[in-house]
This record gives structure tokens, C-alpha cells and sequence, in this order.
């Protein structure tokens, strides 16, 4: 939220300079995370968590110390070069901690984490850049990334690598065309690929533009964004925490297909209602609709993927996901020429037509919860 305030503020509101940080952010998971996916099953998980908050913990702290709009796409680019590594070693590590049968509850209970810490740091990020600047909230940003390495330092997973994989060229190739050659072999997870890349070319829209569409639409202050981020986060909070059991048993397919439908629903109402309470009701139902599709697709690809090629096929994943959100950035330089409004409500209608396009994918309409 700081770093959307922040571009904000040294454009003069202008769409395209957080949609700059945006695009600065998703390009190094797809040049640089098809080797780091190789990686994360190379390494010990562990350590190189830990190493990748502490670096983004320095990164974040310095951006104050240099008010520049390219400095800021640099922090951008380098936070998420180490970002591109931790997620996979992150997604990769959660099945070695519980059963099969535990797996969704405890991907829903991580959401619940991760909603949490969004409640309060969109809360938090909100009062400290009103009061105080956006400087103070790049530092308690900056704290958050030390308590998370001294959090994964306590822990005692299963994080280290099985023995002999080599870490030269001629493995690493061998070794990422394995991870692209399972998706050939495995419609779910080819399915779910598709469409969580479809969705992310509407989610990174919708992300670069709705900054923007508090001033421009609600004519509110950036600082808002926060209040609505939070409210959303309450919306996560309570889905990951009441409906870890009904994720459990439900039917993955339909989940994710209702949920992405109202995420671009609640966007579309969100851009064109524009008026604040009905935005607030409109982040709670997208943040509810988050949790049915977030979780049950995560939990299917770690339960289809085996552990030795885990951190590869989530790395393929992110890596495709962050190219088709970089691509998505374009939606800024759209909404300044044609309307942030109009382009919102249309990345909020095409995104219910992947949410209906995933009862069409192989493999993916019939699925049920684990036995």
C-alpha cells in the first residue's frame, strides 16, 4: 500500500507509475524463475527462505533514502527477484508438514495467516502514510520481513533437498524440462495452468488500477486503498477460518469456478456503482471469492505433484502467472486514455468468463475432495 501511495504521489496520481512498480515487480518471475523453480528443489528450502526475507527486509528499508520513481522500480524488480524464489520453496514446504487429508485445511488456515497480517498491515500501512509519510511504513514493512525469517528459522520441516541433484547447467535444463514435461502428463495440473494464467491477465489489471480508481472514481484519498485492502482481509480472514472444512470436501472444480466469478463481480459493481460503502461491500465479497478459488487450487496442484518436482511445476506456475500480470500492466495506460472505470468493469466481466470457462477445462470439472 505504501509503495502504491508513494508512485502515487511523485506522479501526480497518474495510473501508469504504480502500474510501473507493478510490471517492475512481475518481470523477475518470469526471467529469472524458470532456473529458480530448479532451484527450490535444489537447495535447502529453509535457508534460502530466510536469505530472501532478509534481503527484502534491506530493499524495502531503503527506498525512503531514495525518493525516486526509478528507484522505486528497482526495489520493485529486486524484492521480487528474491520473491521468485521464496514462494516456491514456501508452497513446496507446506505438504511436508501435514496428511494429504490436512492439506486444504492447512492451505486455508495459511490464508488465514496471510489475511490476518493483510488486515493489519493495510490498516496499519493506512494510518502510518496519513500521519506520517510513506517512510515509516517502508520500515515496519521492512520489521515484518525479519520476524518472518525468525518464524521459518524456528521451524522443523522437512526443507533439504534429496541427495546427488547437481547444480550445473546441464542438470538444471535436464531438470526444468521434467517440470514442463509434467504438465503434459497431468490434465489437472495442464488445466489449472490455463486458467490461473487466464485469471492473472484480469487479476493484474484489476491490481495496478484500483489504487487509481479510490481517487479517480470515489474521489477519496489514496489512503483508502488501505480501508478497503483491510476489509478485504476480514473477508479472507473469516473465509479461510469457517470454511477450512466445506474447502475440504466440496468439489475443487466448482469452487474455483463460483469463487474467480465473484472476485469479477464484485470488481465490476466496484467500478461501476462508485460510491464508497457499496466498494466496501464489494472488497468483502471479493475477498470471500478469493479463498474459494485460492486455496483449492494450490491444494490440487500439491496433492497431483510429487515432492521432487513440487517446487518446480509451482515455479512454471508463478513464473506464467507474473508474465501475464506484467502484460496486464498495459491496463494502466488504458485507463488513462480511455477511463479507469471502463477499463475496471471490463477486466471485472472477463474475469467471470474464465471463472465459467474452468467448468470446460480437462480434468477439472468432476474433481472431489480427497478421500
Amino acid at each position: 500500500m505504501a509503495l502504491a501511495a508513494f508512485a502515487l504521489d511523485l506522479t501526480g496520481n497518474a495510473a501508469m507509475s504504480f502500474a510501473g512498480v507493478l510490471m517492475c515487480s512481475y518481470a523477475p518471475h518470469f526471467l529469472f524463475g524458470w532456473g529458480l523453480g530448479v532451484l527450490a528443489d535444489r537447495v535447502d528450502r529453509k535457508k534460502a527462505m530466510i536469505i530472501c526475507d532478509i534481503a527484502r527486509a534491506l530493499l524495502i528499508a531503503s527506498v525512503p533514502l531514495v525518493p525516486r520513481l526509478w528507484y522505486m522500480f528497482l526495489v520493485a524488480f529486486l524484492m521480487e527477484s528474491f520473491g521468485a524464489l521464496f514462494m516456491p520453496c514456501y508452497m513446496a514446504s507446506v505438504p511436508e508438514t501435514v496428511t494429504r487429508r490436512e492439506l486444504i485445511v492447512a492451505n486455508s488456515l495459511s490464508q488465514t495467516t496471510w489475511s490476518l497480517v493483510d488486515i493489519l498491515g493495510a490498516a496499519l500501512a493506512a494510518v502510518v502514510v496519513t500521519a506520517a509519510g510513506c517512510g515509516p511504513a517502508f520500515w515496519l514493512d521492512a520489521l515484518s520481513y525479519c520476524v518472518s525469517a525468525l518464524l521459518i528459522a524456528a521451524t522443523r520441516a522437512r526443507m533439504a533437498p534429496a541427495a546427488g541433484l547437481g547444480l550445473d547447467l546441464q542438470s538444471f535444463v535436464r531438470a526444468f524440462k521434467e517440470g514442463v514435461a509434467y504438465h503434459g502428463r497431468n490434465a489437472v495440473v495442464r488445466s489449472l495452468l490455463v486458467v490461473v494464467c487466464l485469471g492473472s491477465l484480469m487479476f493484474g489489471a484489476i491490481n495496478c488500477l484500483t489504487p487509481a480508481a479510490v481517487t479517480k472514481l470515489l474521489g477519496l484519498p489514496t489512503g483508502t486503498w488501505g480501508l478497503l485492502l483491510s476489509t478485504q482481509g476480514v473477508a479472507m480472514l473469516m473465509g479461510g477460518f469457517f470454511m477450512g472444512n466445506f474447502l475440504a470436501q466440496a468439489n475443487k472444480g466448482w469452487l474455483i469456478t463460483v469463487g474467480v466469478s465473484v472476485v469479477g463481480l464484485s470488481v465490476a459493481v466496484f467500478a461501476l456503482v462508485k460510491a464508497f460503502w457499496v466498494s466496501l461491500a464489494c472488497y468483502f465479497t471479493l475477498g470471500l471469492g478469493n479463498v474459494m478459488f485460492l486455496v483449492p487450487m494450490l491444494t490440487w496442484v500439491q496433492e497431483v505433484t510429487p515432492f521432487e518436482l513440487r517446487g518446480r511445476v509451482l515455479s512454471i506456475r508463478d513464473v506464467l502467472v507474473k508474465l501475464a500480470m506484467f502484460i496486464s500492466g498495459a491496463a494502466g495506460f488504458l485507463a488513462d486514455a480511455f477511463g479507469v472505470g471502463r477499463v475496471l468493469a471490463l477486466a471485472g466481466a472477463l474475469t467471470v468468463v474464465v471463472g465459467v470457462s474452468v467448468q470446460f477445462m480437462p480434468g477439472l470439472r468432476s474433481e472431489k475432495g480427497p478421500a
